[in-house]
């Protein structure tokens, strides 16, 4: 099957051993979290942001690291209610759910205890910015074995899709996306 829209019987066609890796920001969650953790911060301590602004020169994943750990707000947020119920279908029949983000693991674990959905949390950190081809290789690396059904929604996000079982397309803005993940030899699914 290569492309289904919207089917609930979409994953049946793969083992249950193997696990569904969702993506937080645009995807799980309709907002940005660094962008968001930035607004808050600005709002919050124009002292701190500046701080925080000052390790750009460093690059996104040190502007990441240095938000502060309870910046983002995550009870203000829109999940995504129609992936949520897929998500919990999967978990009753034994599946296992990751986050995936590009978000500081520290906003990831947030969204963890949000929604306890998930099974774990693989997010940015000081070193690495979890995002494009550096999340798809931490994902082939932890699921070598059983490989991965990948969530996710933007350009960033096709690196990941290369080396997923099957793709799940959850709030695709850009069109030229879609047409990356209709190239792709992979089932995919639209939500």
């Amino acid at each position: 099957m290569r492309n289904s829209k919207f089917q609930r019987n979409f994953l049946q066609q793969f083992s249950i051993k193997i696990p569904v890796c969702v993506d937080l920001d645009g995807t799980l969650i309709a907002e940005d979290t660094t962008i968001e953790s930035l607004r808050n911060l600005f709002l919050r301590s124009k002292h701190d942001f500046i701080k925080c602004i000052i390790h750009m020169y460093k690059g996104i994943k040190s502007i990441k690291y240095q938000l502060p750990r309870n910046n983002f707000l995550i009870n203000k947020i829109n999940i995504n209610i129609t992936l949520l119920t897929m998500l919990k279908d999967e978990i009753k029949k034994g599946r296992g759910i990751v986050l995936a983000t590009a978000a500081n693991k520290y906003q990831g674990r947030e969204a963890l205890n949000y929604v306890p959905i998930f099974d774990g949390v693989a997010g940015s950190n000081a070193f690495i910015n979890i995002r494009a081809k550096q999340k798809s290789n931490v994902l082939m690396q932890k699921f070598k074995k059983t490989g991965f059904i990948y969530v996710g929604n933007s350009f960033d996000d096709i690196q990941v899709w290369i080396w997923s079982h099957a793709g799940i397309c959850v709030n695709i803005k850009q069109k030229y996306v879609l047409k990356e993940i209709m190239l792709l030899n992979i089932p995919y699914m639209i939500l």
